[in-house]
Formats: structure tokens, C-alpha cells, sequence
């Protein structure tokens, strides 16, 4: 009978434990999978738009880290501006209470954006980003995707990169023809960060 009560009273300790360790809902709202490691534990990773829900310890601190995956080129190289944040999780003082923490495309008051390339020229072209631009201390913010977006292909994702009010998107042709959008800030998706951008027949010009 003793032995019993003991064995009752260290699993109801046990589940209240468990019961007593607050959730983390995390939320990707970006449109590229995420890294995130919690209290110094091994990476997971969470695709875009996807939230992952779990327990945590209040023993082991309350490191958040969050990183995009990034897409690569050809050479396995990756592609634009790789993005992340730290953050020190709230516990709540309920045990049911939830600790809500999202990677979204503004980071420490940055903005950042992603083009998705939609290539109808007739010819393969590389993409720089903010061309010619700097950051008002003479320092280029320019950002070549270092790929080729092939003719034909459709919502090409060539990574992240600082969105600023004057930004581009250049897509330069082998024989040297060019065509750029630019003011387009309030097209860019808020949560995501996307902008599908097609450069259509007749756009490149010498």
C-alpha cells in the first residue's frame, strides 16, 4: 500500500511537472523554412507558414534563436541575406499559459523582402538587388542573387534581402540588356515578406 502511494504521488509530481511547463507556439510566417533552437537544444525545423507547439523547461533558460534556411544556387551556394533573431521566451506565470514567438520578415527594425522571379524575357538573366544604392555613408547595399534565373521559369525564389524605401530589382541578360522594378514597397506582402515580380517579353532594353 505504501509502495503503491509513493508510486501515485511520483507520477501525479511527474505529469504536474509536465503540466506546469509552459508551451511555446512558434509561428513561420515567412515564405522559406526556419531553424529554430530553444534553450540551447538541437535545431528544428519549421516550413513556412507552419507554427510548432511545444513544451519547454523553466530550468533551462529562455533562449529563442531563429535562422532562414536559404535557398542555394547551382554551386550550393546560399542565396541572398541569410536572417534571424534571438529573443528571451516570457514565461507566463499560469501553467497554462502560452509563450507565442513568430520569425517574420522585420528583424530588430529592419525590413526585408523576397523577390519570387517570374522570367518570361526569352533569355536566361542574373538579378541584383538594390543596384547602385548605398546606405547613405557610401556603403553599397547592392546584392547580386549570384544565380541565373533560367527563360521560362516562374516564381524563381532567390532568397532574402534589406528592403528600403528606394529598392530594386534589376534583371541584367548575358548580352548586357537590363530591366529593373522599382517602388514597389507596398506590394510586399507584410507577413511573408514575397513580391512576385515578372519580367516579361520586350522589358530588357539595351
Amino acid at each position: 500500500m505504501v509502495l503503491l502511494l509513493a508510486v501515485i504521488v511520483g507520477v501525479g509530481a511527474a505529469g504536474f511537472w509536465s503540466w506546469s511547463n509552459p508551451r511555446v507556439a512558434f509561428l513561420n510566417t515567412l515564405d522559406r523554412p526556419v531553424e529554430l533552437v530553444l534553450q540551447n537544444e538541437l535545431p528544428v525545423s519549421v516550413d513556412a507558414g507552419a507554427t510548432l507547439v511545444t513544451r519547454v523547461s523553466r530550468r533551462n533558460g529562455r533562449d529563442l534563436r531563429w535562422t532562414v534556411i536559404a535557398p542555394v544556387n547551382g554551386d550550393g551556394q546560399p542565396m541572398g541575406t541569410v536572417i534571424g533573431a534571438s529573443a528571451s521566451l516570457p514565461f507566463p506565470s499560469s501553467p497554462l499559459g502560452i509563450v507565442r514567438a513568430r520569425a517574420e520578415p522585420r528583424v530588430d527594425g529592419d525590413a526585408y523582402f523576397a523577390p519570387r522571379i517570374t522570367n518570361e524575357t526569352g533569355k536566361p538573366v542574373r538579378i541584383i538587388v538594390n543596384d547602385g544604392l548605398n546606405d547613405g555613408a557610401g556603403v553599397s547595399i547592392e546584392a547580386d542573387c549570384q544565380c541565373v534565373v533560367p527563360s521560362g521559369v516562374t516564381h524563381f525564389d532567390i532568397g532574402y534581402y534589406r528592403q528600403f524605401r528606394n529598392s530594386t530589382v534589376l534583371a541584367l541578360a548575358g548580352d548586357g540588356s537590363t530591366a529593373m522594378f522599382e517602388d514597389f514597397a507596398e506590394w510586399v506582402d507584410p507577413a511573408t515578406g514575397v513580391i512576385p515580380l515578372r519580367f516579361a517579353a520586350g522589358d530588357l532594353s539595351p
